[in-house]
Formats: structure tokens, sequence, C-alpha cells
């Protein structure tokens, strides 16, 4: 599969730091990894999964309205950076951070309201209920 999609990138692309025949050399000695993205162009990720310069949008058109033109670019790039953005959002959620841990949640499971919406009352309550119920038990003896 990468033979194939290596076919498919183009030598007159600017690559950033790296040549085309770098980035070549580079996926066959596996310190860079392509992937077919959505426009079934290569996608060029480094080996902790973030994009490298040259990779994505070269074949989407070019919209009439700039802003319709870099959301574009910038879902491409957010899809190739998925898996690294999400591995340090868990990372963090992990460590203590409120704001990764909120975010997950509300991915997951849905905001409040939305959850309220969803789940019957009877069980909304019953969740309220055990929430309130002390967490420790003295027993007298």
């Amino acid at each position: 599969m990468s033979e194939e999609l290596i076919q498919q990138l183009d030598p007159k692309r600017d690559y950033g730091v790296r040549t085309y025949e770098d980035v070549v050399r580079e996926v066959r000695e596996g310190k860079l990894i392509l992937k077919e993205g959505p426009t079934h162009q290569p996608l060029i990720n480094d080996t902790r999964g973030l994009a490298v310069k040259g990779t994505g949008t070269w074949k989407i058109q070019q919209p009439s309205e700039p802003r319709i033109h870099t959301k574009a670019v910038f879902l491409e790039r957010a899809h190739s950076d998925f898996e690294a953005v999400y591995g340090a959002m868990i990372e963090s959620a992990v460590k203590g951070d409120v704001r990764a841990q909120k975010l997950f949640m509300e991915l997951y499971v849905g905001r409040p309201k939305e959850v309220a919406e969803v789940v019957e009352k009877e069980v909304v309550n019953r969740l309220f209920e055990l929430a309130l119920q002390p967490k420790e038990k003295v027993l007298d003896v």
C-alpha cells in the first residue's frame, strides 16, 4: 500500500525541510507513515501521528470563498492529526486536567441537558439518590 501511495506523491510539492526524495526514503525506512486521506491523496504523518508538511489538500478544489477553503484545509488536517490530539487529550484528562475530562465526557455522554432529555426521569432521579447517599456507613457495636 505504501508504494502505491508513494506513486501519488507530487515531486514538485513543498515538503518543508524535506525534499521529495527525503519523504520517499523516510517512508520506506518507517520514519514517516503514508495513509490514504479523505480526498484519496496521501497523508504524511510522523511516527507520533502528527501531520508533516506536504500532506493533504492539494487536490481540493479552491472554493470561491476563502473561509470555506480554510475550513476544508483545517478539517482534512484535523482528520490526519486526530489520533495524536485524542491521545494528548486522554493523557491530560488522566493527569487531572478538568477541562480535558469535561470535554471527553461531553463528547462521549453528551452535555447535561442532552443527557437529561434522552434518559428517563426515573433513571436520573435514581442516580441523584445514589449520589446523595452517604459514602461511609458507621455501625455502633
